[in-house]
């Protein structure tokens, strides 16, 4: 999945938080497909937080609005692929975690979501390092071999307080590959 257009179109973006109505402006964080934030090639990288603008000096995944936090999730999923059978496959991708660490805090997770199956998580923020730079995250798939899924990345911040420092999540450079001859 591309994301260096500029745009989400290949994946469904789904916010819980609803946009103050005022046009042009955008108080709360979510997903979205932004250069403002980093990249870890081209210009544009999947990310959950509130890019830099008017109302933020910097990126950030939570917002402090006139001494108010506010509370956000969010999900961006990925169409439907097909996976032939009696292959392996790996889903590959850059990551920046700049989140909160620990329990009750900061939930950011990747699920496998089979057509007509259980959904699995694959990958929560404990399987990786928390932090600003970039790190390689790699998730095997191979039990998923002649179905067809949906990857689902999603964060949530639970209602943390108070607000934290921290970029958010970054993804980039995302990449689903079949082992031809798998053992």
């Amino acid at each position: 999945t591309n994301v260096d257009a500029g745009t989400a179109d290949s994946f469904t973006i789904v916010n819980g938080a609803m946009p103050i109505p005022i046009p042009g402006f955008d108080f709360f964080p979510g997903w979205s497909v932004n250069s403002a934030c980093g990249a870890a090639s081209g210009s544009y990288a999947l990310y959950y937080g509130l890019a830099a603008g008017l109302m933020t000096p910097g990126c950030t995944y939570l917002m402090d609005l006139m001494g108010m936090s506010l509370p956000s999730s969010g999900t961006a999923t990925t169409p439907t692929i097909s996976l032939p059978a009696d292959q392996g496959y790996h889903l590959t991708m850059k990551l920046v975690a700049d989140v909160k660490a620990g329990a009750g805090v900061d939930l950011f997770k990747i699920t496998v979501i089979p057509s007509g199956g259980a959904s699995a998580v694959v990958l929560t923020k404990d399987d990786i390092t928390l932090g600003p730079d970039w790190q390689d995250v790699a998730i095997d798939l191979a039990g998923y071999a002649g179905q067809d899924i949906a990857v689902e990345f999603s964060f949530d911040d639970l209602g943390a307080l108070p607000p934290a420092a921290g970029v958010g999540i970054l993804i980039d450079d995302l990449s689903l590959t079949a082992d031809c001859n798998p053992d």
